[in-house]
C-alpha cells in the first residue's frame, strides 16, 4: 500500500505513542520527502498539522481546509516538528496541498533547518 504517495500530500497517520511536547495522536501530516524516495522507502518525512490555534513561529503557517487538501479545520504547519515515519503508520490519503502552499513550506523548513536558498 501507499506506493502512489506524492510529495505534498495530506495524509491522515497514527502517531501514538507520542511522547513529550511531539505532536501525537491521529492527526494530518503533510508529506514533504522527494517522490524518488516516496516510491522506494519503507519511511516517510512528514510534518504534523495541528488545529490548535496559537501565535505562528517563523516555521509555521496556517493552511485552509478545502476540498482539495481534505483538512476539515484551519491547521498550522509545524515545520520544526518534521519526523520520519514506517508506511504502516499512514491511514489513508485525505488529499493534496494546494500549489500556493509549496513555498510556505519551503520557507517554514529553510526557517527551521536554517538553510538559505532552495533545497
Amino acid at each position: 500500500m501507499n506506493k502512489d504517495l506524492k510529495k505534498f500530500d495530506v495524509l491522515l497517520v497514527n502517531l501514538d505513542p507520542g511522547k513529550g511536547h511531539v505532536q501525537a495522536g491521529l492527526r494530518p501530516v503533510i508529506l514533504i520527502q522527494s517522490n524518488l524516495f516516496n516510491r522506494n522507502s519503507s519511511t516517510l518525512i512528514i510534518v504534523p498539522l495541528t488545529s490548535t490555534e496559537k501565535t505562528l513561529f517563523p516555521s509555521e503557517f496556517l493552511i485552509q481546509p478545502s476540498e482539495t487538501n481534505g483538512l476539515m479545520a484551519a491547521s498550522r504547519f509545524l515545520g520544526s516538528q518534521m519526523m520520519t515515519v514506517d508506511r504502516c503508520w499512514v491511514l489513508k490519503k485525505m488529499g493534496h496541498l494546494e500549489e500556493v502552499y509549496h513555498p510556505l513550506v519551503q520557507e517554514a523548513l529553510s526557517v527551521a533547518l536554517d538553510w538559505e536558498g532552495d533545497f
